[in-house]
């Protein structure tokens, strides 16, 4: 079977966020994934969350101790099997997927994402909700794990990716629903301040709109209005285009390593018609 492209042990560092975006604390990860044998993966996780959490009291507590589940691989697409996950995964080309299912033991459900920037370097992230009630957004980092005793990496500062270059340049993989890629191509994006920015067909614009942002621009030639919310290193987005398409964007900037990851589903009259990410570093400014 074909190694895995997140196949290893790994560290990673969950940064935990109350639903209006609040830093709560931490979560130290171990994780292995390894090949279980039947065309099988099996992850194994050893969660430990920090002293602010517990002190809180806050749900993530319960996530503490160890989680195994097994996936299975079907062309594009991943099926979780439990017993710590239920659920499946869209995989959008190499290194990059979206994720929704549950946690029955752990007692939530969820959606996640995760993309590898790098073959030593994942970005990942998630929601815990039950019945559209969030409990906490998360925003992780992992990188192999090279010894016991090693440290979690970290995202850097928390800052807007424009005071690191105001140019990004990188490539964009697209697939559609059922997960065939339909292009992988290379783009830009232009950072004219913290709230504004272009990139090939789009021009957006934040304005504070009470603790969240609103969001006002074009995207291939039609209005793009929507609201978003920051988590420290990601924004979190969704808005209507023109009349019949719902974009969902997730953003993060890797201010440790100089990368810029963004991930989008296309909805067009309710039905995913596609899924997009990109991958951006910074491009030294004249």
């Amino acid at each position: 079977m074909r190694d895995d492209a997140f196949s290893g042990a790994w560290r990673v560092r969950e940064t935990v966020f109350s639903p209006s975006g609040l830093r709560l604390g931490e979560v130290a990860q171990r994780r292995a994934v390894e090949d279980a044998g039947d065309g099988r993966i099996r992850v194994l996780q050893h969660c430990q969350p920090d002293a602010a959490l517990r002190d809180e009291g806050h749900p993530m507590v319960a996530f503490g101790g160890e989680h195994v589940f097994t996936l299975s691989r079907h062309g594009a697409v991943r099926r979780y099997h439990g017993p710590a996950v239920l659920g499946g995964a869209l995989t959008i080309g190499e290194g990059a997927m979206l994720g929704r299912g549950v946690w029955p033991r752990f007692g939530w459900a969820f959606t996640s994402w995760s993309v590898l920037v790098a073959p030593d370097r994942q970005i990942t992230g998630g929601r815990f909700h039950r019945g559209g009630a969030p409990m906490a957004t998360i925003v992780g980092v992992a990188a192999p794990e090279k010894g016991h005793d090693d440290d979690a990496p970290r995202l850097g500062q928390v800052r807007w990716p424009g005071e690191c270059a105001r140019t990004w340049k990188g490539t964009q993989c697209r697939v559609d629903a059922s997960g065939r890629i339909l292009s992988d191509e290379p783009i830009w994006r232009r950072y004219v301040s913290p709230h504004e920015w272009h990139a090939h067909e789009l021009n957006a614009a934040f304005a504070t709109r009470d603790d969240a942002f609103a969001l006002d621009g074009t995207i291939e030639g039609r209005p793009l209005r929507g609201f978003a919310r920051r988590f420290g290193w990601m924004i979190e987005a969704e808005a209507v285009v023109g009349d019949d398409t719902i974009i969902e964007s997730i953003e993060v900037f890797d201010e440790a390593c100089g990368h810029l990851v963004v991930l989008q589903r296309w909805l067009v009259d309710q039905t995913l018609q596609r899924a997009e990410v990109a991958r951006l570093r910074p491009e030294a400014d004249a």
